[in-house]
C-alpha cells in the first residue's frame, strides 16, 4: 500500500512539473510589457490602428495591471486619429473578462503545482532523509522529459497549422461565448495583437518553458549524482 501511494504521487508530481513551468511563463509574459511593445512596433500597430503610440504603451500598462488586480473590467480613453474615444467595445471588454479568468487560471494552476511539488519533498526528505534525493531528483528529470514531450508536441503542430491551433484554442478556451470572434477593422483589441503577434509569443512562451524544464533536468541530475551518493541506501556494503 505504501509502495502505491509512493508511486502516485511521484506521477502527480512529475505531471505538476510542466503545469508549473508553464503557469509561471504565462504568468511572466502577461506582465511583461517589452513583449507588448514588441509586438506594437514589430507590426505597426500604431499606423494601422490610428492609435497614438503613447496610448498604446498606456493601454499595456493598463492590460498589465488588470491581469493582475481584482478589477472585473478593463477601458480607457484612447486618441485614434484624431479622435477621442474608448478604446474597446462592450464586445471586446467582455472578451477581456474571459480572457483574464483564463490567465488567472494558470496563476493558480502554478500555485497549486508549486505547493504539489514542494510537498513531495518536504515529505520524501522528512521521511527517507538523505535517500529522498533519489527519489526527487528522478522526480525532476522525468517531469522535465515529460515538459519536453509535450513542447516538442506544440512545436510541430505551431509550425504545421498555427491558425488552426489558435483557433482550436480559442474554441475550447472560449467555449461558453463568442465575445472573441473580432473583426479589425471594428475593434481594436485584435488588431492591436494580429495573429503574428501570438505566433511569436507563442515561440517565446515554449522558449520560456524548456528554459526552466532544462535547469530542472540539470539540477535533477546533479542531485541524484551527488546527494544521493549520500542515501544509506547508496553506501557499499561492508567486506566479509
Amino acid at each position: 500500500m505504501q509502495r502505491l501511494a509512493v508511486g502516485v504521487a511521484t506521477v502527480v508530481v512529475v505531471l505538476a512539473f510542466p503545469l508549473f513551468f508553464t503557469g509561471t511563463a504565462v504568468r511572466f509574459l502577461f506582465s511583461w510589457q517589452p513583449l507588448y511593445e514588441y509586438g506594437f512596433d514589430r507590426y505597426g500597430v500604431a499606423a494601422s490602428t490610428g492609435i497614438e503610440r503613447s496610448d498604446l504603451s498606456r493601454a499595456a500598462a493598463a492590460l498589465i495591471a488588470y491581469f493582475n488586480n481584482d478589477e472585473p473590467t478593463v477601458n480607457l480613453t484612447v486618441t485614434q486619429r484624431g479622435v477621442r474615444r474608448e478604446l474597446f467595445t462592450e464586445r471586446e471588454v467582455l472578451h477581456m473578462v474571459d480572457v483574464k479568468a483564463l490567465v488567472r487560471a494558470f496563476y493558480r494552476a502554478q500555485e497549486l503545482a508549486l505547493s504539489v511539488i514542494v510537498a513531495f519533498v518536504a515529505v520524501a526528505a522528512w521521511r527517507e532523509r538523505w535517500g529522498a534525493a533519489q527519489r526527487v531528483g528522478a522526480a525532476m528529470m522525468w517531469g522535465s522529459a515529460l515538459t519536453f514531450a509535450l513542447l516538442a508536441a506544440l512545436g510541430a503542430l505551431s509550425f504545421a497549422d498555427f491558425e488552426a491551433l489558435f483557433l482550436q484554442f480559442h474554441l475550447i478556451s472560449f467555449r461558453a461565448n463568442d465575445y472573441w470572434l473580432l473583426d479589425p477593422r471594428i475593434h481594436n483589441l485584435i488588431a492591436m495583437f494580429p495573429a503574428p503577434f501570438w505566433f511569436d509569443s507563442t515561440l517565446l512562451l515554449v522558449l520560456i518553458i524548456a528554459l526552466q524544464a532544462l535547469i530542472v533536468l540539470v539540477a535533477g541530475w546533479q542531485i541524484r549524482r551527488f546527494l544521493g551518493t549520500l542515501s544509506p541506501a547508496a553506501a557499499p556494503s561492508p567486506a566479509r
